[in-house]
Order: C-alpha cells, then sequence, then structure tokens
C-alpha cells in the first residue's frame, strides 16, 4: 500500500536537537512518565533521517547533562539512556535558566557533537514554574541570540502560559 507523505516534508533534514527536560516536583511523575515517552515517539519518528543528532539534558535544583549529541548512535541506545535516568527526588526548584546555559554552553559545541552547517533546535519541556522568571527570560534571549531555536512544550495541569510563551522562538 501507498504511504502518504504531506508535500512539504524533506526527508533531508539535519539537525542537532537538544532535548531540555524539567523533573523538578512542580512536574508530577506521570506527566515525567509522558514525557519520557514523547522524547522516546520523536526519537522513533525522527530517527531515520540520516542527519539528525539527539542530546538529553534534565533540570530541577541541579542540572544534569544526560547524552550528548555524539553520544548514541541507535535509537535503541538513546530509549535506554532515557529509561535509565536516575529520579532526581524531591526538588522543588526548577532552575530552567541554568538548564538554558547548560545547553547554549556545552551541549551545541563541537566536543559534544554539534555541527557548524546544521540548525541547532532546542524542544524544551516544563511547566514553565521557573525559580527566576528574569533570569531565566534573560537565558533564553543569550540562547536565541546564539542561533538556537527554542520549541517549548507545556507540561502538566497548571503550567505557567505566559512563561511559557515568553521562552518560545516565536515569543
Amino acid at each position: 500500500t501507498p504511504t502518504h507523505q504531506p508535500a512539504d516534508c524533506d526527508h533531508n533534514i539535519q539537525a542537532d536537537i537538544a532535548f531540555l527536560l524539567d523533573v523538578s516536583s512542580t512536574v508530577d511523575d506521570d506527566d515525567i512518565d509522558e514525557d519520557e515517552d514523547l522524547l522516546k515517539y520523536l526519537v522513533n519518528n525522527l530517527w531515520h533521517r540520516p542527519d539528525l543528532r539527539f542530546s538529553l539534558t534534565t533540570f530541577s535544583r541541579y542540572v544534569k547533562l544526560e547524552f550528548a549529541l555524539d553520544t548514541f548512535n541507535t535509537p535503541h541506545a538513546i530509549y535506554s539512556a532515557i529509561d535509565n535516568m536516575e529520579d532526581p527526588g524531591d526538588q522543588p526548584h526548577t532552575q530552567t535558566a541554568a538548564g538554558l546555559k547548560l545547553v547554549r554552553e556545552q551541549v551545541f559545541t563541537k566536543a559534544n557533537g554539534d555541527r557548524d552547517d546544521v540548525p541547532n533546535i532546542l524542544l524544551l519541556i516544563t511547566d514553565g514554574a521557573s525559580d527566576n522568571k528574569n533570569h531565566t527570560l534573560e537565558e533564553v534571549r543569550l540562547t536565541q541570540q546564539a542561533g538556537i531555536t527554542i520549541i517549548v512544550v507545556g507540561i502538566g495541569d497548571d503550567f505557567d502560559h505566559d512563561e511559557l510563551s515568553a521562552m518560545a522562538s516565536n515569543g
């Protein structure tokens, strides 16, 4: 059977994609599980494009680079890394600004697999309840100035719509 593909679908797309995942206690465990499933779904559906690379950074009180852009070369290795992330425990702080800074300064670097000739995309998954909104928005500005496109996905039942909108690349 023939498969339908959108007319504007580009199978030769190239990008370095960084996932930045909020695992603070303001996000329910069930939502974090759904977010992990979302990440695996995205990797699974994008993997057939040969020039995509993925990284994952988590944040709560602390920021952790789970894996860099050049760490894994199979989707199953990425799924395993997502499944084996450490539970940060009850961390009431949401250091969104620190997460954005780490991705900008450490993930999107040649040392961690970033390529100069492809777009950098940051998929930020959060409830938008950062500890310091002004600091977060300054890091958003610096990240966008570095040429990184930010896509924001709101999670949970009680996300901060205004902060999420302000963090998205299109404002």
